[in-house]
């Protein structure tokens, strides 16, 4: 694919296999893995829950003895997309309701400012090991005890797409 040939050249990227992606680092080859993190609704939590999510996740934070990125991603909110989603949901409405609400949900979503936030996490290893990923992964665990839902990005296509999208500023 083209739009892929400058993030690879860019970002000295060998190869993207389905579990990872191997790079060039320093004349050595690495793997990076990439996870989704769906965090959770911190906020609706009582005091104590969130004392005990805080002092879970500094736990987490000391236990962590390997390269591990935390990657942020606030992008204003695509109407476009929101709207094909529920396009998609639009079981038993009649046409006549349901072009209505789409119409209503347009309006309303280009007045406010809303943004959609998205979390990676990032780890790197020697290509010639696979010890730490094991550690990598009984440590996202913890996260998922905590209470948010951790995804490993698996697929060539899904790692291309979102290399693409957090990469290529094109």
């Amino acid at each position: 694919m083209n739009k892929f040939k400058e993030i690879r050249n860019l970002y000295r990227i060998e190869e993207i296999k389905d579990d990872y992606v191997l790079l060039q680092i320093n004349k050595k080859l690495e793997k990076l893995y990439i996870y989704e993190v769906h965090p959770m609704l911190f906020l609706d939590l009582s005091e104590d829950i969130q004392e005990s999510v805080i002092n879970l996740f500094n736990q987490l934070l000391r236990e962590c003895d390997f390269n591990l990125q935390f990657i942020i991603s606030n992008r204003k909110l695509d109407i476009q997309k929101y709207i094909r989603k529920y396009l998609q949901l639009k079981e038993n409405v009649p046409i006549y309701t349901y072009n209505l609400y789409v119409q209503d949900m347009k309006e309303k979503l280009k007045q406010e400012d809303i943004y959609e936030t998205e979390m990676l996490i990032a780890y790197t290893e020697n290509a010639k090991e696979d010890t730490s990923i094991k550690k990598v992964d009984k440590l996202l665990l913890k996260l998922e005890e905590i209470g948010c839902k951790v995804k490993k990005i698996d697929g060539k296509i899904n790692y291309e797409d979102l290399l693409h999208k957090y990469l290529n500023k094109t």
